[in-house]
C-alpha cells in the first residue's frame, strides 16, 4: 500500500546501531548505512532523520539493549558491595566475550570521538554516564561507613573502568585478562570500609 513502510523500522535501527558499533559514528557513512540497514536513502531519511538523528536513536537503543544486562546485574542487592559491582563487570566482559558482537562498546568509542562530534551527541553521551555514574552510586552509598567517602567520586570511577575495560577489549586485550583488571579495580571499594 502507498504511504505504507515496507520494512521493519526496529530491525532497520538494529542494523545500523551495529554498523556504528563497528565502525564508529565518524566511520559509518551514509552509503554503509544504507548497504547495512537495505533501506533507500529516501526511506533512511523519511524514517530517522539524518546520519544524526538516526545516531542518536541507536545510541539510546544501544543503551537500551545492550547496556541493560549490566545495569540489571549490579541493581541486585547484596551485603557484599563487591558482588554487586562485580556483577556488572561481569556482565560487561561476558558481552565482549560473545563472538557474535562487535568489540567494545558503543558507548565507550563515542565518548572518545565525542570531542569532534556534534554538541547533541557530546550532550547524549554526557548524560548516559551520568546515568551510571548515578546508578553506581545508589549501589554503593548503604555500603559507604565513613563520612569522608566522596561515593559520587567513587562511582565516576568505576563507571571510568568499565569504559576503559571496553577501550583495552576494542585495541585487542583478552576478556580474561579484563577480568584480572576489573577485580582489581574492587580494591578501590576497600575505602568504603569503616
Amino acid at each position: 500500500m502507498v504511504g505504507r513502510k515496507q520494512f521493519d523500522p526496529d530491525v532497520a535501527l538494529d542494523a545500523a546501531t551495529r554498523l556504528f558499533w563497528e565502525r564508529s559514528y565518524s566511520a559509518a557513512s551514509i552509503t554503509d548505512l544504507v548497504a547495512a540497514t537495505g533501506l533507500s536513502r529516501g526511506s533512511l531519511y523519511a524514517t530517522f532523520g539524518d546520519k544524526q538523528a538516526l545516531f542518536l536513536a541507536c545510541l539510546q537503543r544501544y543503551v537500551e539493549r545492550v547496556g541493560e544486562a549490566s545495569r540489571t546485574a549490579v541493581a541486585v542487592p547484596s551485603d557484599d558491595v563487591r558482588v554487586q559491582v562485580m556483577a556488572g563487570f561481569d556482565a560487561v566482559l561476558d558481552r565482549m566475550a560473545d563472538p557474535t558482537r562487535p568489540a567494545g562498546c558503543l558507548l565507550a568509542q563515542t565518548a572518545a570521538e565525542s570531542s569532534a562530534l556534534d554538541p547533541r551527541v557530546q550532550a547524549a553521551v554526557q548524560r548516559i554516564l551520568d546515568d551510571e555514574v548515578e546508578q553506581m552510586s545508589r549501589v554503593l552509598q548503604p555500603h559507604a561507613h565513613r563520612a569522608d567517602v566522596d561515593v559520587r567520586s567513587l562511582a565516576r570511577f568505576l563507571v571510568g573502568t568499565a569504559q576503559a575495560l571496553a577501550v583495552l577489549h576494542r585495541a585487542g586485550t583478552p576478556v580474561g585478562e579484563l577480568r584480572e583488571t576489573a577485580a582489581h579495580a574492587l580494591r578501590a571499594l576497600d575505602v568504603l570500609r569503616p
